[in-house]
């Protein structure tokens, strides 16, 4: 089966509840719900519960005509053991999801917002759109690249006109008074946003060239981190900040074609034997010293170009053999020959994922 195939079958669930129902049961029953008629899905061949985003699953149905239906019909979470039912918001699988977003919107700038809502959800099927609070400020969440479509639509409506090619995406900038929807022109704040993982490799390796950006403009960053993106609003006193915008956008197009982020799992609870692992990592980081090492409970990413990130790998995977061979440590032995280090999470950062389809696999998604 090739991986267009498994992504033609595959969709995206967001707005699923959190918190209610421990993750394997919620699997269950986004599983149960997909399968009933009412859905319009058909048999479930594989689920991905929880996800590296919040209230997100991946559904791969056996039949890419089930995974078609189920676009088509409005879904509501519902089971016996909820306390009611909860929307959900279906899309197809695209390369673009590993790039999801969250952004928040003031819609009582538009006189008609409530219209202006429905209109969106229904062009934009993939973004999610929150319940309207009451100071009149909305959640809207879905694939980044989705996001900025939905930016360019409310610069319309609010009688504006984006500028061709622009990266800013500040749908509800935070400022003294009303804000608005759009900086006028020659304005002293601007934003750009950039995979969380390309600005660590950019703090890491490149912050002098960041910090002559930052003297050379006048500028002060202010540095929002939010998920797998990460927002870097630059705001001046004096001149325009369009020229520190465009020079920072360069730094980061001359990294993010390069880099690529590799995940190495961690398959035991053990404190002892974890710190293990990062200490082989740290080792070999001293060997392949181009690659940024960015631990957290679950899981030690490995963000650098290709060819650091395998070589850096191959070598983590050779010192994990050889601790299983002199029998010093049986777990992290196994992590050696666990599919999910093998196999690992191989992406590259801010754009469409180039490689097969490797978060989605039957029977289980990794």
């Amino acid at each position: 089966m090739t991986a267009d195939s498994a992504a033609a079958r595959a969709v995206v669930v967001s707005g699923v509840p959190e918190g209610l129902l421990d993750c394997g049961t919620m699997a269950d029953k986004l599983v149960i719900h997909f399968q009933r008629a009412r859905s319009g899905g058909g048999d479930v061949a594989a689920i991905q519960y929880p996800t590296s985003f919040r209230g997100v699953a991946f559904v791969m149905f056996e039949e890419q005509k089930d995974a078609a239906r189920v676009l088509q019909v409005q879904q509501v979470l519902q089971d016996e053991a909820l306390p009611k039912g909860y929307p959900l918001t279906v899309f197809q699988f695209t390369q673009d999801v590993f790039c999801y977003a969250f952004a928040e919107v003031d819609f009582s700038l538009f006189s008609d917002h409530e219209r202006l809502i429905e209109d969106l959800q229904a062009t934009h099927r993939c973004v999610r759109i929150s319940s309207l609070q009451p100071h009149g400020r909305a959640l809207l969440e879905g694939p980044f690249k989705a996001l900025k479509e939905v930016r360019e639509a409310l610069l319309r409506a609010g009688g504006y006109e984006s500028p061709l090619g622009s990266r800013e995406v500040q749908l509800s900038p935070e400022r003294s008074g009303k804000p608005s929807v759009m900086d006028p022109p020659g304005q002293r704040e601007c934003s750009v946003w950039v995979d969380t993982n390309v600005f660590r490799y950019i703090q890491h390796f490149r912050q002098e060239d960041f910090d002559l950006c930052l003297r050379k403009y006048d500028v002060a960053p202010a540095i929002e981190v939010q998920g797998e993106v990460t927002k870097v609003t630059l705001s001046t006193k004096g001149q325009p900040c369009v020229g520190a915008q465009a020079e920072l956008e360069l730094l980061i197009a001359g990294l993010q074609p390069r880099l690529r982020t590799q995940i190495i799992q961690h398959t035991s609870d053990d404190r002892r034997q974890r710190e293990e692992l990062l200490r082989i990592c740290k080792e070999s980081n001293h060997i392949h010293d181009t690659v940024l090492i960015i631990p957290s409970e679950a899981h030690i990413e490995i963000v650098g170009p290709s060819s650091s990130c395998f070589l850096f790998c191959q070598m983590v995977e050779g010192k994990l053999k050889a601790a299983s061979a002199d029998g010093s440590d049986t777990a992290l032995g196994a992590a050696a020959s666990s599919s999910s280090y093998n196999t690992g999470r191989l992406r590259e950062p801010y754009s469409l994922r180039s490689g097969p389809m490797d978060p989605i696999r039957s029977p289980e998604y990794h």
